[in-house]
């Protein structure tokens, strides 16, 4: 019996321990669930901010591809840059030889007014001259109505002229009217007359219309009227090349 005692109370203290170890993990257990339901809203504050991570990464990779799109651009924009400076320096140039053909043109424009001048101004003395040349002749020719053949003469034999026109003393008073005129026509006189006479100064060139209607003659006025064209289609040229300049030049601006 006493041993029977003996196992009862090593039972009952087995049972006290087990009981209080029982109450220890119900109250673990109650702490777990408490922990639990503290850990819920944790927890979805991490996977809240999990997310969030990840919305920033997503962010972040399209700040990263837009910074590199807008690095690329930096660099185009550079290169691009670079070739409008050198576009700005060809057309600086392209306007500086533009500026020296300019003063070229009208260095030859004022030439070619200049060669015009001289050319109408010795073309009107040329006519001037004939002018003279032909009122002279035509006061030789009422002097000496006979000079034609004196001067034909004279041409072939002077002096045999002098001879052969030269009257007899006694010859009749109307005979003595050609000696005097024979002795008048000196053979100077008679050469002069004789190149007034000829071919080369008989060439039509314009002069009577000229005194007659103040106008150039067909192939002056055909010269007058090209080169006037010419300077027109040039004043043009110019005028289209400066205003593309321009235009480019604002384009580059």
């Amino acid at each position: 019996s006493a041993e029977l005692e003996r196992q009862l109370l090593n039972a009952r203290m087995e049972l006290e321990n087990l009981k209080s170890q029982l109450e220890a993990f119900e109250e673990d257990q109650e702490n777990l669930q408490s922990l639990e339901r503290q850990l819920t809203p944790a927890e979805t504050d991490v996977r809240q901010k999990d997310q969030d991570l990840r919305n920033a990464q997503k962010e972040l990779e399209d700040v990263r591809r837009r910074f590199n799109s807008c690095f690329e651009e930096n660099q185009m924009l550079k290169s691009q840059l670079h070739y409008l400076n050198v576009v700005t320096d060809e057309l600086s140039k392209t306007r500086a030889a533009l500026e020296n053909a300019n003063q070229v043109i009208y260095i030859c424009i004022f030439i070619l007014f200049y060669f015009i001048y001289v050319h109408i101004y010795v073309y009107l003395c040329v006519v001037q001259k004939k002018k003279e040349n032909g009122q002279l002749k035509q006061a030789m020719e009422g002097l000496s109505p006979t000079r034609p053949m004196v001067a034909t003469t004279l041409n072939a034999t002077p002096n045999a002229t002098l001879t052969q026109t030269r009257p007899s003393p006694s010859s009749s008073p109307s005979q003595k009217i050609p000696q005097t005129q024979a002795h008048m026509e000196h053979p100077r006189t008679h050469s002069l007359v004789q190149a007034l006479s000829s071919n080369d100064l008989e060439e039509d060139i314009g002069t009577d219309d000229i005194y007659r209607t103040g106008s150039l003659s067909p192939r002056m006025s055909t010269f007058v009227f090209l080169f006037f064209s010419l300077f027109e289609v040039l004043k043009k040229i110019y005028k289209k090349t400066d205003d593309r300049v321009n235009v480019k030049t604002n384009l580059v601006k």
